[in-house]
């Protein structure tokens, strides 16, 4: 199984003010979070939205990438480092050459503000 802190990206995507990162250890919490709030799960998954527990979502992110066709990030503010949202590439094709993106500002204070 390939371990999520196996892939230290560290400034893949950088733009003026956000960065896509590797999502690290303690932002499981963060992002368990922002399952327990109803309308940013409405806006981010396809199924129906319930909350997840830290070890929950790790566990499903490393299974997710062990299949070789999912890659997530953390988009993370370049100034304080802190995590604000999430990215994903999944379902993806190679032969066709499409995938599914996901992105989500989970931070209700950050929305709003140009991040995304």
């Amino acid at each position: 199984m390939k371990r999520i802190d196996n892939f230290p990206v560290t400034d893949l995507l950088r733009g003026e003010s956000i960065r896509l990162a590797s999502i690290k250890e303690n932002d499981f919490e963060v992002i368990s979070r922002w399952y327990e709030d109803n309308l940013t799960m409405r806006c981010f998954e396809i199924e129906p939205a319930f909350p997840h527990s830290a070890p929950g979502i790790r566990k499903w992110l490393e299974e997710e990438m062990d299949r070789g066709n999912h890659f997530a990030f953390a988009v993370r503010e370049i100034e304080d480092e802190r995590i604000l949202g999430y990215a994903d590439l999944n379902n993806i094709s190679w032969n066709n050459g499409v995938a599914t993106l996901s992105i989500i500002i989970g931070d209700k204070e950050t929305r709003g503000k140009g991040y995304g």
